[in-house]
């Protein structure tokens, strides 16, 4: 895996250092720890401003930074959440979009989609918008702000998003609440 930019160093640091060798000549292996990755993140600006070229044939250099770290979380939990919390609290830190939409949804909208109430929690405190309109032409999910996202995939999700409407609703009546990360 070359890496030359945030995208990839991301894939490293939520990667499951268990799981992984660092030897190079080893199929599996990787060049550099997920905690080095975590280190470059938050120390060069380089990564921020390059798009690989594997991401540029697949297409996805337009998606906000934010929205790739958010699809992370939650794979291997865990030290590779905490290194992704770390990495979304450099993005915010560098002033990165928080707010802005690709495919339609902002990192909020995907946040309530996941099901991932501490990547909300966490959004909102902040700087998430929850009135941002989804961008979602000719659907049913088309201009709808975060609560009534949420209402529409409450419908399809028998399984419950109790968890995520709390914290909307926390945020509805309290946004300033503090922010607490558990693990």
């Amino acid at each position: 895996m070359m890496l030359e930019d945030a995208y990839s160093l991301t894939i490293v640091a939520g990667s499951n250092s268990d799981e992984q060798t660092y030897n190079p000549y080893s199929k599996n292996g990787l060049f550099i720890s997920p905690n080095i990755a975590l280190w470059v993140l938050q120390t060069f600006d380089y990564p921020y401003s390059n798009c690989g070229e594997k991401y540029k044939v697949v297409g996805i250099c337009d998606m906000p930074f934010i929205l790739w770290v958010g699809r992370a979380l939650g794979r291997n939990g865990g030290n590779s959440d905490k290194r992704l919390f770390s990495v979304l609290d450099e993005v915010v830190s560098r002033g990165l979009p928080i707010n802005q939409s690709y495919e339609g949804f902002t990192a909020v909208h995907e946040a309530i989609l996941f099901n991932n109430a501490v990547y909300l929690e966490y959004l909102l405190k902040n700087g998430g918008d929850t009135t941002v309109k989804t961008q979602r032409p000719n659907s049913e999910l088309d201009k709808l702000n975060s609560y009534q996202f949420l209402e529409i995939l409450k419908l399809k999700n028998k399984s419950g998003m109790v968890a995520v409407e709390e914290v909307l609703n926390r945020y509805r009546e309290m946004p300033n609440k503090p922010f607490k990360q558990d693990f």
